[in-house]
Protein backbone atom coordinates (compact mmCIF):
# COMPACT_ATOMS: atom_id res chain seq x y z
CA UNK A 1 0.00 0.00 0.00
CA UNK A 2 2.87 2.36 0.78
CA UNK A 3 4.18 1.93 -2.79
CA UNK A 4 0.87 3.11 -4.23
CA UNK A 5 1.06 6.27 -2.13
CA UNK A 6 4.59 6.97 -3.35
CA UNK A 7 3.50 6.44 -6.96
CA UNK A 8 0.55 8.81 -6.49
CA UNK A 9 2.84 11.50 -5.09
CA UNK A 10 5.33 11.06 -7.92
CA UNK A 11 2.56 11.59 -10.46
CA UNK A 12 1.69 14.93 -8.88
CA UNK A 13 4.95 16.64 -8.27
CA UNK A 14 8.40 17.68 -9.17
CA UNK A 15 9.56 18.15 -12.68
CA UNK A 16 11.38 21.00 -14.27
CA UNK A 17 10.55 24.64 -13.70
CA UNK A 18 8.29 26.20 -16.33
CA UNK A 19 9.43 29.14 -18.46
CA UNK A 20 8.16 32.57 -17.43
CA UNK A 21 6.22 33.06 -20.66
CA UNK A 22 5.26 31.11 -23.78
CA UNK A 23 4.24 32.00 -27.31
CA UNK A 24 0.49 31.53 -27.45
CA UNK A 25 -2.42 33.49 -28.87
CA UNK A 26 -5.66 32.71 -27.01
CA UNK A 27 -7.63 34.87 -29.44
CA UNK A 28 -6.71 32.48 -32.25
CA UNK A 29 -8.49 29.53 -30.58
CA UNK A 30 -11.52 28.40 -32.49
CA UNK A 31 -12.16 25.05 -30.82
CA UNK A 32 -13.30 26.12 -27.35
CA UNK A 33 -14.71 23.23 -25.37
CA UNK A 34 -16.90 25.60 -23.35
CA UNK A 35 -17.55 29.31 -22.78
CA UNK A 36 -14.43 30.79 -21.11
CA UNK A 37 -15.89 31.78 -17.73
CA UNK A 38 -14.62 30.79 -14.28
CA UNK A 39 -17.78 28.75 -13.61
CA UNK A 40 -17.17 26.68 -16.75
CA UNK A 41 -13.38 26.44 -16.25
CA UNK A 42 -13.88 25.14 -12.73
CA UNK A 43 -16.80 22.80 -13.41
CA UNK A 44 -15.50 21.31 -16.65
CA UNK A 45 -11.74 21.14 -16.05
CA UNK A 46 -10.37 22.16 -12.65
CA UNK A 47 -12.75 20.13 -10.48
CA UNK A 48 -12.36 17.10 -12.73
CA UNK A 49 -8.62 17.16 -13.45
CA UNK A 50 -6.99 19.02 -10.57
CA UNK A 51 -8.65 18.92 -7.17
CA UNK A 52 -11.98 17.20 -7.17
CA UNK A 53 -11.21 14.18 -5.00
CA UNK A 54 -8.83 12.89 -2.34
CA UNK A 55 -6.40 11.41 -4.87
CA UNK A 56 -6.01 14.60 -6.87
CA UNK A 57 -2.77 16.53 -6.74
CA UNK A 58 -4.49 19.74 -5.63
CA UNK A 59 -7.11 18.31 -3.27
CA UNK A 60 -7.11 19.40 0.35
CA UNK A 61 -5.10 16.29 1.24
CA UNK A 62 -2.71 16.62 -1.72
CA UNK A 63 -2.14 20.39 -1.84
CA UNK A 64 0.78 19.99 -4.25
CA UNK A 65 2.76 23.20 -4.54
CA UNK A 66 0.59 24.64 -1.78
CA UNK A 67 -2.34 24.88 -4.19
CA UNK A 68 -5.72 23.53 -3.06
CA UNK A 69 -8.43 23.37 -5.72
CA UNK A 70 -11.09 21.29 -3.96
CA UNK A 71 -13.69 24.07 -4.09
CA UNK A 72 -14.32 26.81 -6.61
CA UNK A 73 -13.38 29.44 -4.03
CA UNK A 74 -10.11 27.75 -2.97
CA UNK A 75 -9.12 27.19 -6.58
CA UNK A 76 -9.81 30.78 -7.62
CA UNK A 77 -7.93 32.23 -4.64
CA UNK A 78 -4.97 29.92 -5.24
CA UNK A 79 -4.77 30.65 -8.94
CA UNK A 80 -5.11 34.40 -8.55
CA UNK A 81 -2.49 34.27 -5.82
CA UNK A 82 0.31 34.46 -8.38
CA UNK A 83 -0.40 31.61 -10.81
CA UNK A 84 -2.68 33.60 -13.11
CA UNK A 85 -1.94 37.05 -14.50
CA UNK A 86 -5.35 38.43 -15.54
CA UNK A 87 -5.13 39.74 -19.10
CA UNK A 88 -1.80 38.00 -19.76
CA UNK A 89 -2.26 34.34 -20.71
CA UNK A 90 1.23 34.11 -22.23
CA UNK A 91 2.92 34.71 -18.87
CA UNK A 92 0.40 33.06 -16.53
CA UNK A 93 1.84 29.97 -14.88
CA UNK A 94 -1.49 28.14 -15.29
CA UNK A 95 -1.46 28.57 -19.07
CA UNK A 96 2.27 27.87 -19.36
CA UNK A 97 1.82 24.60 -17.47
CA UNK A 98 -1.27 23.37 -19.35
CA UNK A 99 0.47 24.15 -22.66
CA UNK A 100 3.69 22.41 -21.56
CA UNK A 101 2.72 19.08 -23.09
CA UNK A 102 5.45 16.48 -22.71
CA UNK A 103 7.55 18.53 -20.30
CA UNK A 104 8.35 18.03 -16.63
CA UNK A 105 6.17 21.01 -15.75
CA UNK A 106 3.07 19.92 -17.69
CA UNK A 107 -0.19 20.08 -15.75
CA UNK A 108 -2.07 17.97 -15.23
CA UNK A 109 0.75 15.46 -15.26
CA UNK A 110 0.16 12.35 -17.29
CA UNK A 111 -3.01 13.22 -19.18
CA UNK A 112 -3.01 16.43 -21.18
CA UNK A 113 -6.07 18.62 -21.39
CA UNK A 114 -7.82 18.76 -24.73
CA UNK A 115 -7.06 21.65 -27.06
CA UNK A 116 -10.59 22.94 -26.43
CA UNK A 117 -10.05 22.98 -22.66
CA UNK A 118 -6.67 24.69 -22.99
CA UNK A 119 -8.16 27.32 -25.30
CA UNK A 120 -11.05 28.05 -22.95
CA UNK A 121 -8.71 28.45 -19.97
CA UNK A 122 -6.29 30.67 -21.91
CA UNK A 123 -9.16 32.88 -23.12
CA UNK A 124 -10.56 33.13 -19.59
CA UNK A 125 -7.16 34.35 -18.37
CA UNK A 126 -6.66 36.67 -21.35
CA UNK A 127 -10.13 38.15 -20.81
CA UNK A 128 -9.25 39.15 -17.23
CA UNK A 129 -9.80 35.92 -15.23
CA UNK A 130 -13.01 37.25 -13.69
CA UNK A 131 -14.76 35.21 -11.04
Amino acid sequence: MRYLFVLALAACGGGEAPPACIATDPSACTDLLYTPTWDHVYANTVSVSCGGDRSSCHSASGANGGLVMDTKEHAYAGLLGGRVMPGNARCSELVVRIEGIGTGYQMPQGDTLSAGERCAIAQWVQNGAAQ
